[in-house]
Formats: structure tokens, sequence, C-alpha cells
């Protein structure tokens, strides 16, 4: 997350998917970062449901099929600027698709 950092981006991290539902800051989140990981206490990714915002799922293996929720999913291990890439990518689309959100940091 150093380099999300290094970019200027507030980071924040949970580690688990239920502590991350419960953040009072949750509304102000411009993009999130899942880790496949997250989802052993979860109920797997078919019942999720994330706030509307761009997802990127980090993953070990090729999900079966994406899921609905992940606008991007992105293998691991991470190399160079995968993910600061992918970040700003989808941070760009948000923005783009509605110009006139502002972003929290």
């Amino acid at each position: 997350m150093f380099a999300l950092e290094a970019e200027g981006l507030d980071v924040v991290t949970c580690a688990l998917l239920e502590d991350l539902l419960l953040l009072p800051r949750l509304a102000c989140t411009d993009c999130m970062i899942v880790d496949h990981k997250a989802f052993r206490s979860s109920n797997g990714y078919g019942g999720l449901a994330l706030p509307a915002r761009p997802v990127i799922l980090l993953a070990d293996t090729v999900p079966d099929a994406c899921p609905a929720w992940a606008d991007a999913v992105l293998m691991k291990p991470l190399l160079g600027r995968s993910l600061v890439d992918a970040v700003l990518m989808q941070l760009a689309r948000r923005h783009t698709a509605q110009p006139d959100m502002g972003i929290c940091v």
C-alpha cells in the first residue's frame, strides 16, 4: 500500500470485509481494493454487497467467474506499478462517468 500512499492517495486497511463495511469513512471512499483472502470468513464472492464504487479484486488464482462487483481483477504477485495504474484508471473512469463527484481524501 506504500506505493499508493506515495502517489498521494489515502489508504485505509482492514483485515476482514466485515471490518471494511463498518468503517465510518466508507461513504467517501473512491476506490476499494479487496484481497481474495478477505473472503475466508465470508460466504465467498456471491452474496457480497459492496457500495457502488470501483472495486479491484486481488487474487492468487483466476476466479471461475469474475464477481459482478469487481471492476478489475489483478493477479498476485503484483509487479511494478500494476496496482497503482489500476487504481488510477478506476478513479479516472469513476470521475469521468460522474464528473460532479468530488474526491474524498
